[in-house]
């Protein structure tokens, strides 16, 4: 029976298929399974057959100068499984290999996943651990791939990110201020020396700077509105990096110019936990005021260090929030001549010297408070509470992704690959400038003909002088 080509036909054909099936299950759960397995099976196929119908109607258009050298399989996953289809491979006149199916559908050479099936197992790597992402794909489309297959999608989406932010757009979002928050986050560190001790939890903290690495996190945003009963940030921009102070500085600066008008830009906020690395925000950059200040968080974890009850924390919370370090520092000093172990007066003058230092930043009123939330949300629920350790490579290209992804921004597709590398080019004007053609219509003094190729793009050879003949 033959059915149109409409959506209509499509399904009475597919139904066809699916019909004994279902009369001989007699149930319903069991037979939308079985559908569901042969979907994927059926789509495959499909795609499969109109790539190679597609490509025999090539095969008709191609010159008659080029070789056929065979019809190799190819096979690339897709979201609905893997997709082999027959494909014809070409000899130019310049003995290149080619594709034309290939060439004229945009897939890359050697490709072995499709662009929805990489951005798929990449973000679904910021969710779980890239064994359960590779085992998830595989529930869905009913292919098996690998762990590092999911790994490398991760390393390939951070590196297109890196390459976008290096080279930001102008931003569109006129705002006259912005605001912007830093902290760092201790991820630990993957070493041999760790895997093999399978340090203890409590000697983890006590040798921190050598079992982990603090990476530089970020966040800018609009401003904070109400919304339904709670309080939420508008056009919310994140940023991560495990390098230096300046990678930081200038990641932070092309985030703000990527997203807003910096010409409209009064007044930029900024909070920090008041370390060295945070205070040089390299923001003096843009040329605008910015107004920096101290994430209250630290301070109250100062405070109930030092202070774990009484009156007197309490109203060392109040100077606090009052923004009066002077007398916060004072009173430190008081309660400090009162107290004899010596244990707590020591985190007392910790406290202190915390205050002392960022006086200044805690007298201004630009403590923002949602830098913390925001690192337990992003990059800690996915790269602490699982228990795992990170190379300083892996931990930066899986937090370029948290920041896409829990910011509701789009990952990047990668880009198709030019038709020819720059060898292949290379190799082509060899060809044609050593063999030549008569069928050409150009000519080098001296060395005979060339093939026929694009005046725009050709390169003359070093010390060859070019003229055009028409004949």
């Amino acid at each position: 029976m033959m059915y149109a080509t409409t959506l209509e036909g499509a399904a009475s054909a597919v139904s066809d298929y699916f019909y004994s099936t279902l009369a001989a299950l007699e149930d319903f759960d069991t037979f939308c399974s079985y559908a569901n397995k042969q979907m994927h099976l059926i789509t495959s196929r499909a795609i499969a057959l109109s790539l190679e119908r597609f490509n025999n109607e090539i095969d008709a258009s191609i010159p008659s100068s080029w070789e056929i050298r065979g019809k190799p399989y190819k096979r690339v996953i897709t979201m609905i499984g893997e997709v082999v289809y027959q494909r014809t491979l070409y000899k130019d006149e310049y003995g290149r290999n080619r594709y034309p199916l290939d060439e004229i559908l945009g897939i890359p050479k050697r490709a072995r996943i499709s662009a929805d099936a990489h951005l798929w197992l990449a973000r679904r790597s910021t969710a779980v651990s890239y064994r359960r992402a590779a085992d998830d794909f595989f529930q869905m489309s009913g292919v098996r791939v690998s762990g590092m297959c999911a790994w490398r999608a991760v390393q390939i989406q951070a590196e297109l990110i890196r390459k976008d932010t290096m080279m930001p757009s102008v931003g569109d979002i006129s705002q006259t201020e912005v605001f912007a928050e830093s902290d760092g986050i201790y991820i630990a560190f993957q070493t041999p020396k760790r895997r093999a001790q399978a340090i203890s939890r409590f000697l983890y903290e006590q040798s921190r700077s050598k079992t982990s690495f603090e990476m530089k996190c970020g966040v800018v945003y609009a401003g904070i509105r109400s919304h339904k009963s709670r309080r939420v940030r508008g056009n919310v921009a994140l940023l991560a990096t495990c390098g230096s102070t300046q990678d930081f500085q200038s990641l932070l600066v092309n985030t703000i110019k990527a997203d807003y008008v910096v010409e409209d830009i009064e007044r930029i906020h900024f909070s920090s936990d008041g370390g060295q690395w945070c205070k040089a925000h390299g923001l003096d950059d843009l040329g605008k005021p910015v107004v920096q200040g101290i994430d209250l968080f630290h301070v109250m974890k100062y405070i109930h260090r030092a202070f774990p009850e009484g009156r007197g924390r309490e109203y060392l919370v109040s100077l606090a929030l009052k923004r009066r370090p002077e007398a916060f520092v004072s009173a430190c000093k008081k309660i400090a001549l009162q107290i004899k172990n010596e244990n707590r007066k020591k985190k007392i003058y910790e406290c202190c010297n915390y205050i002392t230092s960022n006086a200044e930043l805690l007298r201004n009123d630009a403590s923002l408070g949602t830098m913390e939330a925001t690192n337990a949300t992003v990059w800690a629920k996915r790269m602490k509470s699982f228990g795992c350790s990170w190379s300083k490579k892996g931990a930066e290209a899986m937090a370029l992704v948290l920041c896409r992804v829990c910011a509701n921004r789009p990952l990047i597709v990668p880009k198709k690959d030019v038709l020819f590398s720059e060898q292949e080019q290379a190799q082509a004007l060899k060809v044609m400038a050593e063999k030549g053609s008569a069928a050409a219509r150009m000519e080098i003094v001296g060395e005979g003909w060339l093939p026929p190729f694009n005046i725009s793009t050709w390169k003359l050879p070093k010390n060859k002088q070019f003229r055009a003949r028409t004949c």
